[in-house]
Order: structure tokens, then C-alpha cells, then sequence
């Protein structure tokens, strides 16, 4: 019997679901052969989101491989000095550096990523993973002999963890505030960071080859798994709760006095699912003077928690005038990955006065309860029984000026210069909404049939 297209169709699309696996915690999205850009053997990985960079570390060779993270180009090569056999490896954005273990030297080193060592000492165990946690500063190492051991930072042992295979890799979670542990069988296991066993995240064989390193990048939910023979599983989580940013305000009009200092703040609130963690980082950028200074500049929101960001504006380095600039804020919700909220700044010299009447050109008769409004900043003024308004002190600047009252049509003055120390004036004439003529204006003519 032959078989139809539709039935080929079926068996392609069930080998290729077989072939690209899929587990309750990540889905792989990408495969990479790290032999094009000669790499022949790998095992630690690290990821600086910053930087738009992935370091990988040769095996055997104490050499860090710098990859730009959309693995098209190699940025350099680093030769790490005093190692004998670095394996565990991982990147402190914090400090811009590395964490290395060294297996058969049975030592951690520190080194900053131009590969001057920072610190080093003894680890007493074969470190085959390590991995720090912001949650508590302290180290983690995956132990050839099946442990998992906590350190401080100058190498206090803080507690052994036991566990049933030797760990190749380990990983801090920022999602879950957990640690990932991979076996050289490539299982992969979620423990919390007292050692217990929390749940499998992968089953055996699910990396190629022996799955050797391993990191998580949470600003793009992904994880990054390494084989033995140069190669990188790049995953996508798809397990974790999922942050959502809240911005207030979503955008900042500022008037500032020259040669002053002001604060303002920023709130950002996780409004994401429950149990959540939004993790976010800010920067600014635009031309000229940077007049804004933020602090802090990163951080972890809880679900339902939010962060106050302040900002410092400076117009000691500025002339009178507007100014504009961008604040950048990334998450690690890929829909919110870079935020932009606009800043514009106006820079004012000094104050005057702007006063005035509001009349019916008709009658003469002034009109009270009109609304005399400066858009440019939101000042608000109300004529009184007199048709008069004062605004009696306002920034010396060149301003649109708009008039509304009941039952006449609005009125705008456009460019109405305001001098600092002075006093303008500046009159209104407001036409009537309705046509209302006198009996004497009004003449009828009838014309005979």
C-alpha cells in the first residue's frame, strides 16, 4: 500500500520531537559545535549578560575562550596562570571576575577577566563545579566525592551536603533561590542550598557525551549545558514563575534651577506570577552632559514586592535650556528585557511674574472662573471676580499660554516670553461660543411675493 505525504510528514515531525528533547523544566532550543572556533575539548561555562559575552574554559588548558553570546565571533583567549586543571568555573557580575576550581590541584582561584589572580587557596576536595550565590555570599562546590560543600569567600567550610553520584557541575538557580547539580551521566538535579533534594530536572543522556559544565543566565531564562567534545546545549526555561515589571511614573518631566540637586523616584513593582523574582538592572543613556546618577543600579524584586530607585538630577554642568536622556532597565522577563523611560529636563536660570485680565471683547465685561493654563509645566491659575489672573512667581522661560472658559472658545498665546525678575502682562479676549445680537443690530427685511 502506499503510504501518503501526510503520513512521511508524521514520522519526520515525531523524530525531530525525539531528537530535541523536552523536560517539565527546560526545552533545548539550540545545539553548538564550539570545534569551529577551535575548541576541541570544554568544560566550564559562564555567561556575562552585560557584555553580550559567553566564556567557556578549555579543558586541560587553564584557557577561558571568550564568545560573543550569539556564538558568531571569538572575542579572545585568556591564559590563566597557577592552575593546573581548572574545571568548575562561574562569573560574578558583582565584581566583574571569575571562580575557578581546580580538580587535580585540589584549589580555587579568584582572577578578575583580564586573568590577573585576585585570590586563591586550598579546597581539600577534587572541585569539579563552583558556583557563588548572591543569596548568602558564600561558595558552592560540586566534589568528585559525592558532595556538595558551602564555603565563605576566604574559605570557612560552612556545611557538606551528600549526595548519591559524583557532580560534575553546579549551579546557582536565582529563579527558584536553588542550586542545579549535574552528574557525569548528565543527569540533572535541583537541590536546596541546605543539600536536599528538591526534584530531577533532567534524566540521563540528555546532554551528548558526558555533561560536563553548566550555567544559567537569568536575564534570558536560559541554561547553558557543555559536552565533553566541544559542545554547548543551549536550554530555555520554561519552569520557573515568571516576573512582570511595573513601572511608576513611566516617564519624568523635570524642572530644575540651575546649578541645583534634586532627587526623585523611581518605583518598580513585580507584578509577575506568585513566587516569582524579578531581577533588573538600570543604566541611562542620551548626548551630552550624563545628569542623571542611579541608585542602586540592580537588584530582586519578590512577587508583590517593589524597589525605590533614586535618581539624582544635577544641572551643575548644564546651561539654561531642555535636555533629554533614557533610562534603560532590563529584566529577566524576555518580554521586558529592556525597558526605555524617557527623562526630559528643562534648566531654568531664574523666576518672574506673568498677570493679566480675561474679557469679553463684546461687552468689555471681564470673565470670571477662566482657566489660564501653562502646559509646559502644569501651572494653574483661575481668574477672579475682576477677570484677573497672576501667576506671581514661575520659571523664566518662552511658554505657550492657554485660556478656557465656560460658553466662550479657547484661546492660546504662543511664545510668551517670561524674564527672570520681571513682571509680563498679557491680556485675553475671548470670543463668545454663541452669536448673540442686540435688537437694535438686528433688521428684518420682508420682500413682497
Amino acid at each position: 500500500m502506499k503510504k501518503s505525504h501526510s503520513f512521511y510528514t508524521a514520522i519526520l515531525l515525531l523524530l525531530v520531537f525525539i531528537v530535541a528533547p523536552s523536560y517539565s523544566q527546560f526545552r533545548e532550543i539550540e545545539r553548538i559545535d564550539l570545534g569551529d572556533f577551535d575548541v576541541p575539548d570544554t568544560y566550564g561555562i559562564a555567561t556575562n549578560h552585560e557584555d553580550g559575552l559567553i566564556y567557556v574554559m578549555r579543558l586541560r588548558e587553564n584557557t577561558v575562550v571568550v564568545i560573543t553570546d550569539d556564538f558568531e565571533e571569538v572575542v579572545e583567549r585568556i591564559h590563566l596562570e597557577g592552575p593546573a586543571d581548572c574545571y568548575g568555573f562561574d562569573y560574578i557580575p558583582e565584581d566583574n571576575s571569575w571562580w575557578l576550581g581546580d580538580a587535580s590541584g585540589r584549589h580555587i582561584y579568584h582572577f578578575d577577566v583580564e586573568g590577573e589572580l585576585l585570590d586563591d587557596f586550598g579546597a581539600n576536595c577534587q572541585v569539579h563545579g563552583i558556583t557563588y550565590c548572591p543569596e548568602n555570599d558564600h561558595l558552592y562546590i560540586a566534589d568528585w566525592g559525592q558532595t556538595i560543600r558551602e564555603i565563605t569567600l576566604d574559605n570557612e567550610l560552612i556545611e557538606s551536603y551528600q549526595i548519591n553520584y559524583g557532580a560534575t557541575s553546579i549551579e546557582y538557580y536565582p529563579p527558584n533561590g536553588t542550586l542545579l547539580v549535574m552528574s557525569g551521566n548528565d543527569l540533572v538535579d535541583e537541590y536546596s542550598l541546605d543539600g536536599e533534594l528538591i526534584e530531577h530536572v533532567m534524566g540521563q543522556d540528555a546532554i551528548p557525551g558526558n555533561g560536563l559544565g553548566m550555567d544559567y543566565n537569568p536575564w534570558t531564562r536560559t541554561l547553558y549545558t557543555t559536552w565533553q567534545m566541544a559542545g554547548i546545549v543551549v536550554w530555555e526555561d520554561n519552569y520557573s514563575a515568571l516576573p512582570e515589571p511595573e513601572f511608576d511614573p513611566e516617564a519624568f518631566e523635570l524642572v530644575v534651577n540651575l546649578g541645583l540637586e534634586i532627587e526623585e523616584t523611581l518605583t518598580i513593582r513585580n507584578v509577575g506570577e506568585e513566587e516569582s523574582v524579578l531581577r533588573f538592572s538600570l543604566d541611562d543613556t542620551g548626548e551630552g552632559v550624563d545628569w542623571i546618577e542611579i541608585d542602586p543600579v540592580s537588584g530582586m524584586i519578590e512577587h508583590e514586592e517593589e524597589a525605590e530607585i533614586t535618581l539624582t538630577i544635577n544641572t551643575e554642568d548644564l546651561e539654561p535650556g531642555d535636555f533629554e536622556r533614557t533610562i534603560i532597565v532590563c529584566t529577566n522577563n524576555p518580554e521586558f528585557f529592556e525597558v526605555e523611560i524617557p527623562a526630559t529636563l528643562s534648566v531654568i536660570a531664574g523666576y518672574g511674574e506673568l498677570r493679566g485680565t480675561v474679557t469679553d471683547p463684546a461687552t468689555d465685561d471681564p470673565i470670571a472662573d477662566a482657566l489660564v493654563l501653562i502646559e509646559r509645566f502644569d501651572f494653574r491659575e483661575v481668574t477672579n471676580e475682576d477677570g484677573e489672573y497672576h501667576f506671581e512667581e514661575i520659571p523664566a522661560w518662552i511658554y505657550d499660554v492657554v485660556v478656557t472658559a465656560e460658553d466662550y472658545h479657547s484661546l492660546v498665546a504662543e511664545e510668551v516670553e517670561v524674564l527672570e525678575d520681571e513682571v509680563t502682562e498679557l491680556d485675553f479676549e475671548l470670543l463668545h461660543a454663541e452669536f448673540t445680537p442686540s435688537r437694535d443690530e438686528f433688521h428684518l427685511v420682508l420682500e413682497p411675493d
